[in-house]
């Protein structure tokens, strides 16, 4: 009997090309292959050592987050090679093999622990709540989980798999891709009973496992004295996965892109956000550069991100970028036939502080003013806070006006900054179950020539509603988002009726949003063909990537 054993995925996976190399070795294994991001290995065998094998590999091999299937098919020829494939190096954390004990990996590669350290390391985190490991060259601290610590640093470490049911909404999926070859980090919502007894912010956190070797040799010591979670502070760059079409979807990498086959760029080097792009012997260089360097003002990055999606589209057609970001300017963009940059519609510059808040809604023709006057007379203490709240304009962004719906509606708190706000607004609508949720109208103005989104009168319904309904917020805060992606879908589709176009790119570091990410696919997946970085970051890497082929480069 001769089967082939095949391991399909969404990208390219090195690591299963060295494990099919290995099994060159086995008596029974007689060819090896790669057909586009499918490995396989093909086998001869009896019924029994064909078995043994399947078990072997199923008990042995990791699973990388990006595989979509694994199967068998009995074959009547071999039509692989009996020669190792060739493939990029693998980065894997560590292994099957290696979890058990400290010695050398020969499996990964993985060099052996010295237990000293690990110890040490334990004995002062019972002892003071925090400890080190220098791993890879870098410094990684690891502190008691507090809603201060996890407010500063970010990451969740879970050390024992069993606590994650426990304490987060997650599903199986969710489980495996933590648990997979690559231990991604993945944005998710604590129950209330992890909130209540770490007493933690309602946020989305960043939660993964154990990435590297020394970590989980650490995190094994730690779950043996009862600790669940700790939190993590680093500047490693981390591959943060989030869940689109159910597919896994890179928001960030580890590693910065490899070289697409593109035409020679307009130029030989870019700087921004954050990265620098360059050709160095016809091959792209992409690495981390501060923003100070800058070679390219904020106010091109929807463009930038433009042209890297068109690094990735086919020859000859027409696509536009949704670029939605935080702080630098968003909007639908595209090019005309000149190959000039035009915004279709696009976001403010900046919104109103919390402390204009209520100013902005008064200024609303006919009812604006009536019910600022009665929000105040209703809710007296709560109006004043708001109007004493920080009157300094915020970036024109989506998580702006997440902020601001979030103060107005008592889901954040007056001492919450921005970010906490936004992102306790992301977490209520995130976790909405309700079938139906408040309709929210956006309007716009034409601003320099361009439609510009105004938000007085969204505010002013999120207001509306909340003073009908104080049980309402969370489907505000849904309604929100649900409404937004409507109102986007219809300046695409005539986007679409102006030029037509063949497909549309999401670009930004909103997208990081599952909430409007799962939204935006719904109201134009079937409609649009959506692309969405693949190798690249949403908004880092590929803004610099996109630079090489910017058409203008003035700086101010």
């Amino acid at each position: 009997m001769k089967l082939r054993f095949n391991f399909h995925c969404h990208r390219p996976v090195p690591y299963y090309a060295q494990q099919c190399n290995q099994l060159l070795s086995h008596p029974h294994v007689f060819a090896t292959g790669i057909d586009g991001n499918n490995y396989y290995f093909e086998a001869e065998g009896n019924l029994a050592e064909l078995s043994q094998l399947a078990e072997q590999v199923g008990q042995q091999w990791s699973l990388s987050c990006w595989l979509k299937q694994s199967n068998m098919v009995q074959i009547d020829d071999f039509s692989g090679d009996t020669l190792a494939l060739s493939h990029s190096p693998c980065q894997s954390p560590y292994c099957f093999h290696c979890q058990e004990h400290l010695d050398d990996c020969r499996y990964c590669g993985s060099e052996a622990l010295s237990a000293e350290p690990i110890e040490q390391a334990v004995e002062q985190f019972m002892q003071t709540g925090v400890c080190q490991l220098n791993i890879g060259g870098t410094v990684r601290r690891f502190h008691k989980l507090t809603e201060l610590n996890l407010s500063t640093h970010k990451q969740l470490l879970f050390c024992r798999i069993d606590a994650l049911n426990e304490a987060l909404h997650i599903s199986n999926e969710g489980i495996r891709l933590l648990s997979s070859l690559e231990k991604p980090m993945l944005q998710l919502l604590a129950k209330d009973s992890f909130i209540e007894r770490h007493q933690l912010a309602p946020v989305l956190h960043r939660v993964h496992l154990a990435d590297d070797r020394l970590t989980l040799a650490l995190s094994q010591a730690l779950a043996a004295k009862g600790i669940d979670a700790v939190v993590v502070e680093d500047n490693q760059p981390k591959l943060l996965l989030s869940i689109f079409d159910q597919q896994p979807l890179a928001l960030s990498h580890r590693q910065q892109p490899k070289a697409p086959s593109i035409a020679k760029p307009l130029w030989d080097g870019a700087v921004i956000g954050g990265y620098s792009a360059s050709i160095d012997n016809d091959q792209l260089q992409v690495k981390p550069a501060p923003e100070l360097d800058a070679t390219i003002a904020d106010k091109w990055a929807a463009a930038c991100a433009l042209h890297t999606a068109q690094l990735t589209a086919p020859q000859n057609s027409v696509t536009a970028v949704l670029f939605l970001s935080r702080q630098r300017q968003s909007g639908l963009l595209y090019q005309d036939k000149q190959g000039e940059y035009q915004w279709l519609v696009k976001l403010p510059d900046a919104l109103p502080g919390a402390g204009k808040v209520l100013e902005t809604i008064a200024a609303n023709p006919d009812t604006g003013a009536r019910l600022v006057e009665r929000f105040k007379q209703a809710q007296p203490e709560r109006a004043k806070a708001l109007e004493e709240q920080c009157n300094s304009d915020m970036a024109g962004g989506l998580s702006s006006l997440y902020a601001l719906v979030a103060w107005l509606i008592q889901v954040a708190s007056p001492e919450d900054d921005a970010r906490l706000a936004a992102e306790k607004f992301t977490a209520l609508a995130l976790g909405f179950d309700g079938k139906f949720s408040p309709r929210i109208d956006f309007k716009l103005k034409r601003e320099q020539e361009v439609l510009t989104l105004q938000v007085a009168k969204a505010l002013q319904a999120c207001l509306s509603y909340s003073l009908a309904d104080e049980q309402s917020a969370q489907g505000v805060c849904y309604g929100v988002v649900d409404s937004l992606a409507d109102f986007i879908a219809n300046w695409v589709e005539q986007l679409d009726d102006d030029i037509g176009i063949d497909q549309l790119a999401l670009a930004g570091d909103e997208f990081h949003s599952p909430i409007l990410l799962d939204r935006i696919h719904r109201r134009l997946g079937n409609n649009f063909t959506l692309l969405l970085p693949q190798e690249t970051d949403f908004e880092g890497n590929n803004l610099a990537m996109g630079g090489l082929f910017l058409q203008q480069r003035r700086r101010a």
